[in-house]
């Protein structure tokens, strides 16, 4: 399942200031948006009533996210387990891809995640929400 994508952004104020208009006329809710960090800046939303997917907008000082503004987009992939995170990072690496954040617990605390770089340069995240 598709649990998020995230999109960099230069500019989080001026991101915002469009997409909480667009988001709005879409149907989506806003969930989070923060300046601290961690784990921000960066914000989400997701569509109305639901839980997920979510669409997130991450600076560059968000130290949780491996997205470049103007060039890069995060996927993220929802798996069952902290053992499938694992063990699609080590595939992922075994296939020539470069890791960007090893296995562990993320953000939130309930998260355990792991990003990587494929071989073609896209930023891909592995995430089992609600990890024991």
């Amino acid at each position: 399942m598709i649990a998020s994508v995230t999109l960099g952004v230069s500019d989080i104020d001026d991101a915002m200031t469009f997409y909480r208009q667009f988001m709005e006329v879409i149907g989506w809710d806003e969930k989070f948006a923060t300046r601290r960090s961690p784990p921000g800046p960066w914000a989400g939303w997701h569509p109305l009533g639901a839980a997920g997917p979510l669409f997130i907008l991450s600076h560059p000082d968000n130290p949780h996210s491996p997205a470049m503004p103007g060039g890069g987009a995060v996927v993220s992939f929802e798996v069952a387990s902290p053992a499938l995170v694992e063990a699609a990072y080590d595939e992922a690496l075994a296939l020539g891809g470069k890791g960007l954040r090893a296995p562990g617990r993320s953000y939130p605390a309930t998260d355990y995640a792991a990003s990587i770089r494929d071989p073609f340069g896209n930023a891909l995240r592995i995430v089992c929400h609600q990890a024991d």
